[in-house]
């Protein structure tokens, strides 16, 4: 019995090492986690809207045309790193960029988007961190492709580099 108990740390080691193999050598891409909601209509949205008082940010948003839901915060380092590429795509006309603030408050937000620009068509402020959860969110920033039915296409999740925002962009132009 204490032979089992001698070995049992090494047979674990070399378990675990065979399976962090097995995942590295895959070629998967861990920024394309898949969502259970692929393919499915994205969760209802009803949250206050930034700086539009009164307004709510609602699933209704998402449809009639494709579009790019991005979870972000003034609060996140990546957020900002990818900013200035979500303020390139907003330039083109046939995008529309919906942000969605995690845990975020307006003041916050509002001094973020001062100082990085701001890209986004219309920004939902969910403070509580319920819509994320909703979505299936991991962390920020996370980025859904939306189509003009306000079904998920596509999910990335941290933050975007230029590959993966061209990619985007033409499922985005595909789906239209």
């Amino acid at each position: 019995m204490k032979r089992f108990f001698v070995w049992m740390p090494l047979a674990i080691f070399v378990g675990l090492t065979g399976l962090l193999g097995e995942v590295l050598a895959s070629g998967r891409d861990p920024s394309t986690i898949a969502t259970p909601l692929m393919g499915e209509t994205a969760p209802d949205l009803d949250i206050a809207a930034f700086n539009q008082p009164g307004r709510h940010v609602t699933g209704d948003d998402l449809r009639g045309k494709p579009q790019l839901v991005n979870f972000f915060a003034s609060w996140c380092g990546p957020c900002a790193a990818e900013n200035k590429l979500l303020m390139q795509m907003a330039e083109d006309q046939h995008i529309r960029i919906v942000g969605i603030a995690m845990k975020d408050d307006a003041d916050a937000l509002q001094g973020y988007l001062d100082k990085r620009g701001n890209p986004y068509a219309l920004i939902g402020l969910d403070e509580s961190g319920h819509t994320a959860i909703d979505w299936g969110v991991s962390g920020v920033p996370e980025t859904f492709l939306v189509d003009g039915k306000g079904t998920i296409l596509e999910r990335h999740v941290g933050q975007l580099d230029g590959e993966e925002g061209r990619h985007l962009i033409e499922r985005l132009k595909d789906a239209s």
